[in-house]
């Protein structure tokens, strides 16, 4: 190990052992910072034959959502950068050459500059948190793991007969973290992948442990958490890559039934499931959904992804229909939606989607569709509906 390295690691260990009033303070002064020196902003025209994008401060969150559109990711045209204050003017500039406008801007910022950008900018968190409400009694239908749509996952670890044990020794987090998450991050996300800060995951795992997923003597997958008060955070999971059949055998399901059970015998009321995408078709987010999770905002959430389109088009619409958006709403957190306009209109239908992609901790879906598209849905009464015509949600375009 250089000498560069071993001062890093020193470092590191010892940012690990700080008070958390001192981490928190550590926290606000970096993000300040990094606030404050990025306030050049590249723009880039992109397009995939489908649709035509112009992105501003394109980052990996952004990826995500541009690889989803029709057509799949697009390529960058042109490029140039202007100053955060002068971007709103520049990206409206363009406007008649895009079908997509998008750009990624730091959350305390636009708090500041609340004018920036007008209400016909839907404004989505760069990540969104899962809360799990554990019950104070053991009445069955209060628990959150035992529901209808969790039977598979719960007759996998019952079939394999898996258990689990909780560690506290760093070895334990070492191994974890080298051996098992960064692997199966970069086989998950590839390009993508945003590894968390082992010094950062490890101060939080001395205050918690890991829990580890068994089968006899073999150790399948894993999970690093931390307590404060009645509150249990999950940190990180991943399978062991040393067994390929961990995940078909339900390990990673494990991770989520067995640490609900251990945090409901400690006392915990509250679950921390991490965060994901700001998408309500996300993979992880149905997944997390089926364990009884709520969308909640999220501290991590520390820049806003903007969206807004000049023209409806059939492309614009099959990609919110297919990748449905988180968006904040005031203080809460709403839903975007819409039905393709290639297809022909059927009420039951846009029931059946709205059904599909309704999630606890929503405050209501906004849905744009016409009229013959539109439904008298019965999930009104739990979960709010607000119509949105087609003309009603695009940006005026310039003269």
């Amino acid at each position: 190990m250089s000498v560069a390295s071993r001062c890093r690691d020193w470092a590191g260990r010892c940012y690990a052992r700080v008070p958390d009033r001192v981490d928190e303070a550590l926290l606000r002064l970096w993000h300040g910072w990094r606030e404050a020196a990025g306030r050049q902003v590249g723009i880039e025209m992109m397009s995939n034959g489908s649709c035509r994008v112009l992105a501003a401060g394109r980052a990996t969150s952004m990826d995500y959502f541009l690889d989803r559109l029709p057509g799949g990711m697009p390529r960058v045209e042109s490029s140039r950068t202007v100053s955060r204050g002068a971007l709103a003017a520049a990206l409206h500039d363009q406007i008649n050459d895009a079908d997509l406008l998008l750009a990624r801007l730091p959350r305390r910022w636009l708090q500041r500059h609340p004018g920036a950008f007008d209400g016909r900018w839907w404004r989505v968190p760069e990540v969104v948190g899962e809360k799990i409400v554990l019950p104070e009694s053991d009445t069955a239908n209060l628990i959150p793991w035992k529901n209808a749509s969790n039977q598979n996952n719960l007759a996998r670890i019952r079939k394999h007969n898996l258990s689990w044990s909780i560690s506290h020794d760093e070895r334990d987090f070492d191994y974890f973290y080298h051996r098992m998450y960064l692997p199966f991050l970069a086989q998950r996300y590839g390009e993508q992948s945003q590894p968390r800060s082992e010094h950062r995951i490890r101060r939080r795992f001395r205050q918690g442990g890991i829990l580890w997923v068994t089968q006899g003597e073999r150790k399948l997958a894993a999970e690093v958490f931390s307590i404060r008060g009645r509150q249990l955070s999950s940190l990180l999971m991943a399978p062991e890559p040393r067994y390929p059949d961990a995940v078909k055998m339900g390990s990673l399901s494990a991770t989520y039934l067995f640490m609900l059970q251990w945090a409901w015998q400690q006392g915990c009321r509250e679950v921390l499931e991490g965060v994901s995408r700001p998408s309500l078709s996300d993979g992880v987010v149905i997944h997390k959904k089926h364990w009884g999770a709520q969308l909640v905002d999220s501290p991590d959430a520390r820049h806003d992804l903007l969206f807004a389109w000049p023209r409806f088009t059939p492309p614009i619409a099959r990609f919110l229909h297919e990748s449905p958006l988180v968006v904040r709403d005031g203080d809460q957190l709403s839903g975007l939606t819409t039905m393709p306009l290639d297809a022909s209109p059927d009420p039951g239908l846009t029931e059946q989607h709205l059904k599909s992609i309704a999630s606890a901790g929503l405050s209501r879906l906004h849905v744009i569709a016409d009229p013959p598209w539109r439904c008298d849905s019965p999930r009104a009464k739990e979960l709010p509906i607000c119509w949105i015509s087609s003309q009603a949600a695009v940006l005026p375009i310039s003269g």
